[in-house]
Order: C-alpha cells, then sequence, then structure tokens
C-alpha cells in the first residue's frame, strides 16, 4: 500500500502538476516530465541534526541483511559514488578493442593520445 500511495503521488506531481497528465489519462504526454522540489531543511530542523540522523540511517541500511544472493543492502547513489572513487583512483577501464579504434582515429586524426 505504501509503494502505491507513493507511486500516485509521484504521478499526480511529476504528471498533474506538469501539466502532463497522470499515466493512464488519454492525452498522456509521455516523455520526460521534470519536477524540481527544493527543501529548506533548516525550516524543519537544524542542519547538522538533519546529516546526522541520514548518517545513521544508511548505516542501519547497509547493516541489514541483504537478501540471497546479494553481498550487502546499498543506498541509492551508493554503488556510482564507490564505482567513481575507484576510477578516480586506478583510471576507466576500457575494452582493448575500444581502445584499439580510437587509436586508429587518433592516428588518423594525427592526434596524441
Amino acid at each position: 500500500h505504501k509503494g502505491y500511495a507513493l507511486s500516485m503521488a509521484v504521478d499526480a506531481l511529476g504528471g498533474i502538476l506538469t501539466g502532463a497528465h497522470f499515466v493512464s489519462h488519454p492525452e498522456f504526454l509521455g516523455g520526460n516530465n521534470a519536477l524540481l522540489i527544493a527543501l529548506k531543511i533548516s525550516n524543519f530542523r537544524p542542519i547538522e541534526e538533519f546529516k546526522s540522523e541520514v548518517d545513521e540511517y544508511f548505516k542501519v541500511i547497509g547493516n541489514t541483511l541483504p537478501a540471497k544472493g546479494f553481498s550487502k543492502v546499498v543506498v541509492p547513489g551508493e554503488i556510482e559514488y564507490n564505482t567513481k572513487e575507484q576510477r578516480l583512483k586506478n583510471g576507466i577501464p576500457i575494452d582493448i578493442e575500444i581502445w584499439q579504434r580510437i587509436e586508429n582515429v587518433a592516428r588518423e586524426l594525427d592526434v596524441t593520445i
């Protein structure tokens, strides 16, 4: 029931509010409807309290027993963050065939790699 209510809220805000209608509406425009909501956290509670509780929340999620076949429960963006950090440290892996194609084009254009 919670997911259902959340999907309805997203449909109402991202569809109806933006003028794209709701998903099952006969004139639904589809595509990439954009809705940006900005919240001033300090209007609700002190920012440091909020950050501290979010950190605690992420720890609780990270310590949750993962489903069978998974090694860890992650929060949204964690995989991408870890990938970015790894690539900043070790570089971006490129398939050898792709790299050879890049080198060939560079030679054709007389560009030094």
